[in-house]
């Protein structure tokens, strides 16, 4: 029995082991386990610590203006980092004579800046701004820029400012191609009227008077007087002998043959290059009404026809002179029977008068009608049969005079009916009103494009300018980001029009797609404004620094220019609510003069109020502005800017530009080159913590808990911190 209990107490034993070494494993693994968790928390808590220790010493400088770089180099903040991660620990001889539970030892810390990610980097340049003010530029918009949003811009459909520049722009565009055409034909009539004169007048000079008399004179008129006289000259050649007087008669008979003959073929002279220099102007050399080619009076003439279709002036309310004006406006296109009439004509009349033809004698002699033989010809065969032939050549001298009379009846009276609708078709533009109104909006646009731009060359910082040029190309590497001529009148109403519908979309969108652009531009007129004198005749006015936010919103590095484009755009906006103010809301616009009359008008509003704004004794850099006679509005010059810097920061590489430019301004107000002064950077600490118990148990725990090493634990952490 003794046997029996004695292994009965034994088998419990060692079972009762074999319950409790399981747990006794994973108590000592769980106690380790907790021990590297708790190590790896206070190398982590103890990183986060030193890097914000060590990114606390940024620049003072950029700090000024809201952003945040630091100020050391790399072995600086290594070192720091270090120092900070290390104070946070128990070292040997802090722990001599007791236990570590939970600390673990620093074997190393070592912090790197990733060298791309500073200020350049324009991501991080747009977080710093928009983190510095988000709280700042709800309260720098003020009621201004809210007035201005909700005043009667808004109510200003796309569609009304459309229909006026349309209306503009075609009416432009159509007294600038009657213009065109108007020289194409001038050059043709030139030598048009030459076969009028030959009609009108030439051809009766050859012909010549019906002559009277029996003796011979030295002068005789003409065909008719040669007719006349033959007899004569024929009874004196025969008589056997005959006086002084009678051989004088003889050789004026002859000489006058010879002299007449040179002169009326030199009349056609004028014809040799006639046809190419009229068909040319309208046509083009080889071309035809129906076959015409660019550049020509026919080819302005159709476009003229097309801006003129597309009108609609049902859409006006015309008074009575509009109406009047409008109807001279349609005319101005000429029909097409006045090419085709000019085209066929002149194609004949050519062919009756092209120099150098010439009839045979036996043709003149023998032929029964002389209709198939041009002008040219039978004028050439009438003088090869005058002194022997009196018949064919009177038949001649007949047939021409018939012709005559004919041509005047026909190609003479198409010829002059076309040129009258030629001169019919000018009635508005030769109108008197219509030349002073164009003549004054000329001199109206010439007047403000002169206020605007004609003291752009007074600045005389051009070294700051080429000073932020390259800092700009500097910053473009490390990132490796990749003078406007005077318009003419039509263009600036073209591109005035374009600025005012960004100016409308940015007023009736406002505030719903603007906020970080927003928020960003104040950021810009908070730290890098526009400031006075604003006087177009100061020098001061156009100086980098008095006009800091206009380098960044306009971009020339040209010193003076991007003041002028900040006025440019002021005026072209106040020029198109002006002008839509007269023709959508005021009567006796919209017809072509009426129209010019409101172009004066808004151009001479317009150059007021920009004097008003730029000039202190009279406006005290404001202007009290209705526009469309709604809301008044208080303007100034930051809130224009602040308008402008919107409507262009609608596109990705503008607003990367415009980043880039305010970097160039940060270092040139700082002296501190945005690429040296890191916002980011990234520990790296390596330690370890002594195990207790089994440290193979360790290596089935999951996740990154199972990194040991003999009797140890190895810590290898990584964290960044940024500004």
């Amino acid at each position: 029995m003794k046997k029996f209990f004695k292994a009965d107490r034994g088998s419990v034993s060692v079972f009762a082991i074999l319950l409790i070494l399981p747990i006794f494993l994973m108590n000592a693994l769980f106690i380790d386990t907790l021990r590297i968790i708790s190590a790896e928390r206070q190398v982590e808590n103890a990183m986060d610590s030193a890097l914000r220790s060590t990114m606390a010493q940024f620049n003072e400088k950029l700090a000024n203006v809201g952003l945040f770089g630091y100020a050391g180099d790399q072995a600086e903040a290594s070192d720091d980092f270090e120092k900070y991660v290390e104070a946070q620990f128990y070292t040997g001889d802090d722990l001599s004579g007791t236990q570590n539970l939970v600390s673990p030892s620093i074997d190393s810390a070592t912090a790197s800046f990733d060298s791309s990610r500073n200020l350049v980097d324009l991501d991080i340049m747009e977080h710093q701004v928009l983190e510095s003010m988000k709280y700042q530029a709800p309260a720098q918009i003020g009621k201004e820029l809210y007035n201005l949003v909700t005043s009667g811009v808004r109510d200003v459909s796309n569609e009304d400012a459309e229909g006026v520049e349309d209306l503009s722009e075609t009416y432009e565009e159509i007294f600038e191609l009657v213009k065109k055409r108007n020289a194409k034909i001038d050059a043709a009539i030139e030598d048009i009227n030459k076969y009028i004169t030959m009609m009108e007048t030439e051809l009766g000079t050859i012909v010549g008077p019906a002559a009277s008399g029996e003796e011979i004179p030295a002068t005789i008129k003409g065909m008719n007087g040669l007719v006349h006289f033959h007899d004569r000259y024929k009874e004196l050649i025969e008589q056997e002998e005959t006086d002084e007087d009678e051989d004088e008669e003889i050789e004026n008979y002859e000489d006058q043959i010879d002299e007449l003959r040179s002169k009326h073929k030199q009349f056609f002279n004028k014809f040799r290059r006639s046809k190419s220099n009229i068909f040319g102007p309208l046509f083009g050399s080889y071309g035809s009404p129906d076959d015409y080619f660019p550049l020509t009076a026919k080819d302005y003439n159709e476009q003229i026809q097309e801006l003129l279709d597309s009108i609609n002036f049902d859409d006006y309310d015309l008074d009575p002179q509009e109406s009047e004006e409008v109807d001279k406006l349609k005319k101005i296109a000429l029909e097409d029977e006045f090419f085709e009439q000019i085209f066929s004509n002149i194609e004949y009349l050519y062919a009756q008068f092209e120099p150098g033809q010439t009839m045979s004698q036996d043709q003149a002699i023998n032929s029964s009608s002389y209709s198939s033989f041009t002008v040219v010809q039978v004028i050439d065969g009438f003088y090869k049969v005058i002194e022997e032939h009196k018949t064919p050549a009177t038949q001649i001298k007949n047939d021409l005079k018939n012709r005559e009379e004919n041509y005047k009846d026909t190609h003479l009276k198409y010829l002059k009916e076309q040129l009258a609708d030629y001169t019919d078709s000018n009635a508005l533009i030769d109108d008197e009103e219509f030349q002073r109104q164009e003549e004054e909006s000329d001199t109206s646009f010439n007047e403000l494009w002169d206020l605007i731009t004609g003291a752009g060359n007074l600045a005389d910082d051009q070294g700051t300018y080429d000073e932020l040029s390259s800092i700009i190309a500097e910053y473009d590497a490390i990132s490796g980001d990749g003078d406007e001529e005077d318009p003419d009148k039509g263009q600036f109403i073209k591109d005035a029009f374009e600025r005012f519908t960004q100016f409308a979309e940015f007023v009736q969108g406002f505030p719903d797609s603007f906020r970080d652009e927003l928020y960003i531009n104040e950021y810009i007129m908070a730290n890098y404004g526009t400031s006075e004198p604003y006087e177009l005749t100061d020098p001061n006015s156009y100086l980098y620094e008095n006009k800091q936010a206009e380098f960044i919103t306009y971009g020339s590095d040209i010193a003076g220019v991007n003041y002028l484009l900040f006025i440019k755009d002021i005026a072209m906006v106040l020029f198109v609510i002006n002008l839509l103010e007269k023709v959508l809301m005021e009567g006796g616009f919209a017809g072509p003069i009426g129209f010019l009359r409101a172009l004066v008008r808004a151009f001479t509003e317009t150059v007021v109020q920009i004097t008003d704004l730029t000039t202190s004794a009279r406006g005290g850099y404001k202007l009290d502005w209705r526009p469309f006679k709604v809301t008044k509005i208080e303007m100034t010059m930051p809130l224009f800017l602040r308008l402008f810097m919107m409507m262009k920061s609608t596109g990705e590489d503008y607003n990367n530009d415009k980043l880039r430019r305010l970097q160039a301004s940060i270092t040139l107000d700082t002296d501190v080159h945005l690429d040296n002064s890191p916002s980011y950077i990234e520990g790296h600490v390596e330690g370890k913590v002594k195990l207790w118990f089994i440290p193979a148990l360790t290596e089935f725990l999951p996740g990154d808990l199972g990194n040991v090493s003999g009797n140890v634990y190895n810590i290898d952490k990584k964290k960044v911190y940024s500004y």
